[in-house]
């Protein structure tokens, strides 16, 4: 338990932290592409632990083709994905049986 918690609260810093970044310089490398399914997974393998402490479960699609890209930096995608799970987090905290789906 306390590991979950040592890396839910990492990632939920420095996913603000990215995120400021981001608002503070812009984007840049709009015209990057990034693999859609190594962006899921990477954001799921983060957001395992705030799950876990949160008593919600997570869903991750694996049945994503490597081969789809997405339009966007993947570091960026990465601060949006993980912003959008901890907020859902956030909304779902004390209502039973709710599940993320990634």
């Amino acid at each position: 338990m306390a590991i979950d918690l040592i890396r839910a609260q990492t990632w939920r810093a420095v996913t603000l932290l990215e995120a400021a970044a981001v608002l503070q310089h812009g984007v840049t490398g709009a015209y990057a592409t990034s693999s859609a399914r190594r962006v899921i997974a990477t954001v799921a393998n983060r957001a395992e632990h705030e799950c876990r402490l949160a008593g919600l479960g997570l869903h991750v699609e694996h049945e994503i083709p490597e081969s789809l890209v997405v339009a966007g930096e993947q570091d960026v995608l990465h601060t949006a994905l993980s912003g959008l799970v901890l907020a859902s987090t956030a909304l779902a905290e004390g209502r039973p049986r709710v599940k993320l789906a990634l």
